[in-house]
């Protein structure tokens, strides 16, 4: 019974030890300037009649380590949150692409795209909240997006469209064919076209009973794979 106190505290440690190693890593990621160097050189040195344990004692409050030094900690917590506050999010993205365009109201993109009203609030007032795949497609077919502005708004909400996936590589095709600056191409001709081809629409307000869904292209439904 007298060890679980030095157990529980030697878990904790190892807890921090942990996070540290973690947020290092990530800081290391996003390249940013180690300014949480520590020191292992105490300022004083420890008197002469201590006995060796509590010159271990000494040390080990004057020179912590980086996983047990808290100040340090925060200034390398809030250098890593300040570097991604700065970094643009997903509906700032797409409010500047529509107001690139000319688009006054939220109402007039929303709907055009098809995209619920709950649906843009909830991008609108979570700043964290990455939509669907499929949402983002619907907003660059709304938006007439040229490929590198349809990519920079799918890697604001940080997809990447894959080429192994049928749904992808049809979005890739036309975001480079440059088909979207037609007219006559809008959310409803788009899921028209990947209806016919048993994959799922884009946008949010599309009735899934519209889609034909068979026990033979559920699989399709969900996220076709290419077969290679």
């Amino acid at each position: 019974m007298l060890d679980e106190p030095k157990k529980r505290y030697s878990r904790k440690r190892e807890q921090r030890k942990i996070k540290f190693d973690i947020l290092n890593a990530f800081a290391d990621k996003l390249n940013l300037p180690h300014t949480w160097e520590w020191s292992r050189s105490p300022e004083i040195e420890p008197p002469n009649f201590l006995s060796t344990e509590d010159v271990r004692r000494f040390y080990e409050r004057a020179c912590p380590e980086p996983y047990d030094d808290k100040e340090k900690l925060k200034e390398l917590k809030k250098a890593i949150i300040n570097s991604y506050e700065k970094s643009k999010t997903f509906f700032e993205v797409l409010m500047q692409l529509k107001n690139e365009k000319g688009i006054e109201k939220d109402s007039d993109l929303y709907k055009s795209a098809n995209v619920l009203r709950k649906t843009f609030h909830l991008i609108k007032s979570n700043p964290f909240y990455c939509p669907s795949k499929q949402t983002i497609m619907a907003f660059v077919v709304a938006l007439r997006l040229d490929e590198e502005d349809a990519r920079a708004l799918f890697s604001s909400a940080g997809i990447i469209l894959c080429s192994s996936r049928a749904d992808d590589i049809l979005y890739d095709c036309i975001i480079r064919s440059g088909i979207l600056k037609r007219k006559e191409v809008d959310v409803t001709f788009i899921n028209s076209l990947l209806n016919e081809l048993q994959l799922p629409p884009i946008g949010s307000e599309v009735k899934e009973d519209k889609v034909k869904k068979t026990s033979k292209d559920k699989h399709n439904f969900m996220g076709a794979r290419i077969q290679k």
